[in-house]
């Protein structure tokens, strides 16, 4: 049986450890052998094992891809995107960085090269050495089609696990030379996230991503309305104040019947401000015919000639 600091390291590290760290845990040269040989320790690669009593897993599978390349090495691009729960992320093939005069090449792992990393750029998550939220966002840019690698960044601001200022300051410490790939891809998706009130959902800033792109200016975000008296009445998701149009965007499934009566008092207390209220819904996101952007072209909101947006590679 293991001794107590062993347990502990193998609770702690998913099921793995080094050649190393058992020495400094107690174990002998020979202890470390018989395990082996006994079956009850799997060598995963040089001076590192796995228990065989511990499930293979993801995580396990990162961390051993870590702990094999160096003590610099971290899990990255979509591996990082996947230990932080980013949107539309899946297991793969695990992806690890280190610097340029690491470890170039693993049997456990993707390698990517970078300079050193700034410990900003550097966390653990679940015991786990990875890239940050904001880089791993950075790095997986060139990886993701555009609508793929929107979704996951609106979510990702939407649940604050990052900021448009962070994401940038990411992108400025990992570009070692202009043209970096994904870097237009990562500054374009930003652009809808112009300095404002943090939006109710992902989906609300879809509808904002389809408004630019059908030539419509970014509209204000949580515009607040007020009577005549000066009391506040709604606060709307987007606006355009010059017009004195704002929009409310319902999700998939709308708004029901028990908040209709709500709903119409609050359409009613807005139209009574002076302004006027068009309805977004998940159709209008998607390609096609949308109602509300007609609404918006009748209401005299000033349409340009959509960018050609280039879509990356999947």
């Amino acid at each position: 049986m293991d001794p107590p600091a062993i347990f502990i390291r193998f609770r702690r590290q998913h099921g793995v450890i080094t050649r190393a760290q058992a020495l400094r845990d107690g174990l002998t040269a020979r202890q470390i052998e018989r395990r082996t040989t006994s079956g009850l320790w799997l060598r995963v690669g040089r001076g590192l094992y796995r228990s065989a009593l511990v499930p293979m897993t993801f995580e396990q599978r990162c961390l051993a891809a870590c702990l094999l390349a160096g003590p610099h090495a971290v899990t990255s691009h979509l591996s990082a995107a996947v230990l932080h729960g980013l949107s539309g992320a899946r297991p793969g093939r695990t992806e690890i960085t280190v610097a340029n005069d690491g470890h170039h090449r693993s049997p456990l792992a993707v390698v990517h090269r970078a300079r050193a990393l700034d410990q900003v750029d550097r966390v653990l998550v679940r015991g786990i050495p990875a890239t940050g939220i904001a880089r791993t966002l950075v790095d997986v840019a060139a990886r993701l089609s555009t609508p793929a690698f929107e979704v996951m960044l609106d979510d990702t601001m939407c649940r604050g696990a990052a900021t448009p200022d962070r994401v940038r300051a990411a992108l400025g410490r990992a570009t070692q030379r202009p043209g970096r790939p994904g870097q237009a891809a990562l500054l374009s998706a930003l652009e809808v996230w112009a300095p404002g009130p943090k939006p109710g959902s992902a989906g609300e800033m879809r509808f904002a991503r389809r408004l630019v792109q059908e030539g419509f200016p970014l509209p204000e975000r949580q515009v607040e309305i007020f009577d005549p008296s000066g009391r506040r009445v709604a606060i709307v998701d987007f606006g355009y104040r010059e017009r004195r149009v704002v929009i409310e965007y319902h999700g998939l499934d709308g708004h029901g019947p028990r908040r209709a009566l709500a709903d119409r008092a609050r359409e009613n207390a807005i139209v009574a401000a002076g302004w006027t209220l068009v309805v977004a819904t998940a159709a209008d996101v998607r390609p096609g015919p949308s109602p509300a952007l007609d609404a918006l072209a009748r209401l005299g909101v000033e349409r340009r000639p959509p960018p050609r947006w280039r879509a990356l590679p999947a």
